[in-house]
């Protein structure tokens, strides 16, 4: 086997696999074969809100950041930070 062989077998194998995965995935599509597993509703034991786990929902907080403008003199944004 030359060196560009085993490259070509292997990539070979990597775009078989990758084709298989997608057929699967369009079969069970098409099909209606429902994924099982935590967060999509496949098990019943997950909570999917919250409010369910009783966990406290709290909101994010921006922190405002902005870029220096380019009109302020440098000695004035010195002033500020």
């Amino acid at each position: 086997m030359n060196a560009g062989t085993w490259q070509l077998i292997l990539a070979l194998v990597v775009v078989a696999g990758a084709v298989a995965v997608l057929a699967r995935r369009v079969y069970r599509l098409i099909h209606g074969t429902p994924s099982r597993g935590c967060g999509s509703g496949g098990c019943g034991s997950c909570a999917t809100d919250a409010s369910q786990t009783g966990a406290e929902v709290r909101p994010l907080v921006g922190l405002n950041l902005s870029a220096p403008s380019d009109d302020v003199p440098v000695s004035t944004r010195e002033k500020d930070a």
